[in-house]
This record gives C-alpha cells, structure tokens and sequence, in this order.
C-alpha cells in the first residue's frame, strides 16, 4: 500500500492511496485522514488523546480530483461543526456525467451486475468519448438533446448502441425525479418513431442474430488466421475459435492467468461477463498461440490489443472464410452449433445442448434449460463442468478443423 498526500488549499489530510491487488492490478481511492478529540478519556490520566482516523471517500475511478477535494471541504466542516463525519450533503449533481455516476453508485437504483459494465462502457463512448453530452448540465438535460444524441448514435454507430443510450437516459431521467425531486422532460419517443418506421437498420437489429460459419469456412478461416503468425489481431481470433470465450474475455488475457503447471487459463470472475470465473484447459494450439503472442508483445497482457483490434481485421476474415455477415459474436455461435449438429446427427461425436451451454458460460442469469440444471451444482462442481465441456469441445475442434483436410 502507498499513500500519496494531496494539497488541498490549507487543508491537510486528503490522500490516494494506492493498493495492489491479488491480481497484480493496481486501484486507488480518495481517503482524508482525521484527528478528533477523544472526550470520553480520563483528562487526569491522557490529556486530549488524538486518534488519526480514515474516511475513504471512493475509487479513483469513480471521483475526480475537484470532487475529492469538495468532498474533503465537506468532511472538515462537518468535524468543525462537531457533526458525523461522513454525513453528506445531499446536492444535485451538476451534470449529466455526474447524475450517471450517482445513479449506478446507488444500489436502489443502479441496474443489474451484468449491465453495469455495458452502460458504463456505453455512457463513457458514446457521452463522453465521442460527443461531450455528459458535459451537459442539469438544467439543459431536455428531450430534444437527448432525442438528437440518440439519433447521432443510431446514424453514426448501430442501432443496438442508441438502444442503450436510450435505456440510459431513461433511467437518469426517473432517478433525477425520484432523486432531487426535479420534474425532467416528458418520456422519450420510441426507436422506431425517432429513425422511421422505414429504418433498415432498425429492423435487422429487431431479428435474432442466426449466423455462424459452416465448416468448411470455419476451417478456411482458421488457415487464413494462422498465416499471419506476427499479427496479434491473428493470434486473438485464433483464440476464439480455441476457446470460444467472449471477446473481451480474451483480449483482456493476462500472463498471470495462465497456469502452465495445471495447463489451465484460469480467468478471474472479475473479468467474465457472468462474474463467474472459468478454467480454460490449454490445449496444444493454445500452447503455440500464447508462445507466438509471447514474441509479438511484451507487458502483462498476452495480446496488447484493444477490443476493436479484431473488428478491424473483419472485413478481410469475411473475405477468407466466405461469410460476408460473419461478426466476432458468430464464433461463439459457431462453436457451439457446429459440434451440436454433429452429436445430433451421430452421438458422441460432438456436444449435448447442455455442454455447449456450458461451455459459453451462460450458467448466471440465462434461461436456458442447462443453466437451471447446472445453477443447482456446487460451484466448484460447476465449473469443472464448464473446464470438461471446453475440453470436449477442443478435442472437436481439433479432429474436425484444426487436422481436417
């Protein structure tokens, strides 16, 4: 642990400190360190004990510099008015980047665990990265600016994104008025009377995704991939078609995941969409994609590529498979249909319905049959029920792609 102290004009007391994780990772948070006068002691006997106490204010992540500073003013105020400590000011947040945090810090209103990283991923993009609309304050969070960012999104990004910027700020809109009891714009209009009820882009977005490769494409694509043995675009996709784990998942990969001695990738529930963590068997492919890896980039990620990396090799896998619709998503689909269809036709020689669920890890919160069944095992039992069916796959992979002529 580090603590770095932070001026605060006169004020003294504010620091960052700064901890390791078991993972390696580093976090930090806003702490104030407080005396206050211990009056219930003998004076006879201690004279005004002093006793240094903390108050962790919150993540790096989650406050800015000027917040923690105002939070620190409030604190000492609250010391020299004999009041709690950590009693808060309830405020109106100035803008909409604060409103967003208060309302996914607060459990009452915050949406599931699941979501909270797709909206925080989702307001960070599309509201701050690329348009400066959180930036906006409370006052001029309107219906028409809501309804314009919306549009841009769906215009320029996709419709499922505008999707989730609308769900957002529908959200931010009731908690405003529950909240801080201030009257926000009338309901939003839906998708379809906001782009037209003409809009392609809606209407493809409202079919379930059905495509996946055939075989003979998949196994195209796996010899166009290992072509390019340099490209760490290359050596991901190659990956998850190994162990058909969910993008992020595997860009994310760490060195310090990897068990050489087990011959297990154990990913942390932390870094699962699921939050439940899974033990990947590293089969002999794995074991030349993460030597490759190991020449191609240096530091404690295994690929050292963003989650866009292999969105943009796309446009030429689509080309070397044959599939002109085929997006990173389709793998998964692929690797649990291909070997499904097998069994089906000849049993034993693929996946039952429940391993290939299991396998993609849909064991929390689906509504599949093989995760109501599964849900009821040990956890412990349950993911090496997961390990077993990523093996079974890997063994199908191998014989019917990888070796395939």
């Amino acid at each position: 642990m580090m603590r770095v102290s932070i001026l605060n004009g006169l004020l003294s007391g504010l620091s960052l400190v700064l901890r390791r994780t078991s993972s390696g990772s580093v976090t930090g948070s806003f702490v104030v360190r407080y005396k206050k006068k211990d009056k219930n002691k003998d004076a006879s006997k201690d004279k005004d004990i002093n006793k240094a106490k903390d108050i962790t204010i919150g993540p790096r992540s989650s406050w800015t510099l000027a917040e923690a500073q105002e939070r620190h003013k409030e604190i000492v105020r609250n010391i020299d008015n004999e009041k709690d400590a950590k009693a808060e000011t309830v405020a109106v947040p100035q803008n909409l980047n604060a409103l967003f945090r208060a309302y996914i810090d607060n459990p009452a209103f915050a949406p599931a665990d699941s979501t909270v990283k797709t909206y925080v991923s989702t307001w960070n993009k599309y509201s701050s990265r690329l348009s400066s609309y959180g930036e906006t304050t409370i006052d001029n969070f309107t219906r028409a600016g809501a309804h314009d960012l919306i549009r841009g999104v769906a215009n320029n990004h996709s419709v499922n994104s505008a999707k989730k910027i609308r769900d957002i700020l529908l959200a931010l809109r009731h908690y405003l008025e529950s909240q801080f009891d201030i009257e926000a714009f009338e309901t939003l209009m839906t998708l379809q009377k906001l782009l037209g009820k003409n809009n392609a882009d809606l209407e493809r977005s409202r079919q379930p995704r059905t495509n996946r490769l055939e075989k003979d494409q998949l196994r195209a694509l796996w010899r166009y991939l290992c072509e390019d043995t340099t490209r760490p675009a290359h050596l991901a996709a190659r990956m998850l078609i190994c162990a058909p784990l969910r993008k992020g998942e595997v860009v994310g990969a760490r060195w310090e995941e990897v068990d050489t001695a087990a011959g297990l990738w154990r990913i942390p529930g932390s870094r699962t969409k699921t939050k439940f963590p899974i033990n990947v068997p590293i089969s002999r492919e794995m074991k030349k994609i993460f030597l490759l890896a190991s020449l191609c980039n240096e530091g404690p990620f295994i690929f050292g590529i963003s989650t866009s990396a292999i969105n943009h090799r796309l446009p030429d896998m689509r080309v070397a498979c044959g599939n002109a619709k085929m997006t990173v998503h389709d793998l998964r689909r692929t690797a649990a249909q291909l070997p499904a269809i097998d069994e089906r036709n000849k049993p034993g020689s693929g996946l039952t319905f429940e391993e290939a669920d299991l396998m993609l890890n849909h064991v929390k919160g689906a509504k599949l049959s093989a995760s109501s069944i599964a849900t009821t095992y040990q956890p412990e039992t349950l993911q090496n029920m997961v390990t077993d069916a990523i093996a079974k796959y890997q063994k199908w992979l191998e014989k019917e792609v990888i070796l395939a002529k």
